[in-house]
């Protein structure tokens, strides 16, 4: 958001599905690896029905997100 601007972000982030997702992947990996990393679980199915609702303006499909979540490991 830094490099971009913020309201450049905000669009790109409201417009871009694609977008969208990258950038919730890229908040979610590192509490994702942090959980693991202390025994604790991370609950992929669960984020990914919240990243493919209405919450996130249906990034992406349920299928995708969890594959995506998976990848993260």
């Amino acid at each position: 958001m830094k490099q971009s601007g913020v309201l450049k972000w905000n669009l790109r982030y409201a417009f871009s599905r694609k977008f969208r997702l990258d950038e919730e992947l890229a908040a979610v990996k590192p509490q994702k690896i942090y959980l693991l990393q202390q025994g604790e679980a991370y609950d992929d199915e669960r984020k990914a029905k919240l990243l493919s609702s209405w919450l996130y303006f249906w990034s992406t499909s349920y299928d995708k997100a969890l594959e995506k979540l998976k990848q993260l490991n």
